[in-house]
């Protein structure tokens, strides 16, 4: 009898995008699409480098509307740009995600909507004794 093996499955990615840009509703469908594809190209610290025709392909908006996006990120403070001189003399532009913390919208009487992320998506204190 052999043992089953665990399924690979080869192209899933996980991200990590910013809790506040979801529930930000100033931010247009098309920057949060281009928000989404830039996240997929996080590495640890937080930077990724897909250029700006990458992006157009994963979300299936123009480049131009693509460049706007981006624009409008940095804006909100969702993104930094930054460039990387490589070895070879080249510059590679670069985005730096910013994950400011997320602050529950407030529903009515002053108290957090009962639809807020930290409800919907607990998170557990760990005991350090």
């Amino acid at each position: 009898m052999s043992e089953a093996k665990p399924e690979k499955r080869s192209g899933q990615r996980w991200s990590r995008v910013p809790a506040h840009s979801v529930a930000n509703r100033s931010l247009l469908p098309s920057q949060r699409h281009v928000l989404e594809a830039i996240c997929i190209h996080v590495d640890e610290q937080g930077v990724a480098y897909p250029g700006q025709e990458r992006l157009s392909e994963i979300t299936g908006l123009r480049r131009e509307t693509v460049c706007r996006a981006v624009s409008g990120l940095i804006g909100a403070g969702y993104l930094g740009r930054l460039w990387v001189d490589l070895p070879s003399g080249h510059r590679v532009r670069g985005y730096r995600v910013k994950y400011p913390q997320y602050v529950p919208p407030v529903g009515k009487f002053g108290k957090p909507s009962k639809r807020s992320m930290p409800e919907l998506f607990p998170v557990r204190a760990h005991r350090t004794d």
